[in-house]
């Protein structure tokens, strides 16, 4: 957490604007879970008001950084020179200036709803529901099959055992496996059939160990 040495005037001012902030309208379509998020611009219109009127502002600032990842510093300032804020380390989806804007977008809404305790209306785990678009997109830039097992066992960690959300990553990375699979060689001798192994029965996917490529 980052913050100024006081921030006595900055906290009854959070509490004003806090009491002002509606709800942020979901008015943008999610494609992996078929259903409405609030986007950023959505947000700025929840917060924007109740800023001005309490003389808060907000700024957000990303840094140079040499891990592969996003960092986004997200600040609230008060009229009176008190601030406080955090930095957001995020892993980007595609190492590309696409990949980089999709983050950096996300990175704001996330650091603005978290910072200031932003809803959205008829709030059911939309933060999940944004949560797991990223997640697809960082399964999807896998380019290696180590890549995808290593991604996907940080991802899945993110949510919970048996929800719609996990059921979305599984079937992203399952997909991802079957094209990062090389295709069948002819040239290659089969094993006699006395020596092959009798095969398993796939179990269920809730029945197999969370962390289980």
């Amino acid at each position: 957490m980052i913050k100024s040495e006081s921030i006595g005037k900055l906290s009854v001012a959070l509490v004003k604007a806090q009491s002002l902030i509606g709800d942020a309208k979901k008015n943008a379509q999610n494609p992996h879970l078929k259903n409405k998020y609030a986007n950023l611009g959505s947000v700025w219109d929840a917060i924007s008001p109740a800023l001005e009127t309490t003389k808060l502002a907000v700024i957000q600032l990303p840094s140079e950084s040499d891990d592969g990842k996003l960092h986004l510093t997200t600040l609230l300032m008060h009229e009176s020179g008190e601030y406080i804020g955090d930095t957001l380390v995020m892993p980007l989806p595609k190492q590309d200036p696409q990949g980089y804007g999709s983050s950096l977008t996300y990175g704001r809404r996330y650091g603005l709803c978290s910072l200031l305790g932003v809803v959205q209306d008829d709030d059911d785990g939309q933060a999940a529901t944004a949560s797991v678009s990223h997640s697809v997109d960082m399964i999807n830039s896998s380019e290696t099959m180590e890549d995808l097992q290593r991604i996907f066992t940080d991802e899945h960690k993110k949510f919970a055992k048996g929800s719609p959300e996990l059921r979305v990553l599984i079937d992203a990375k399952d997909a991802k496996k079957v094209a990062l699979t090389p295709a069948f060689n002819p040239a290659k001798i089969a094993q006699p059939a006395q020596q092959q192994a009798a095969p398993q029965q796939a179990a269920p996917v809730d029945a197999l160990p969370i962390d289980q490529f």
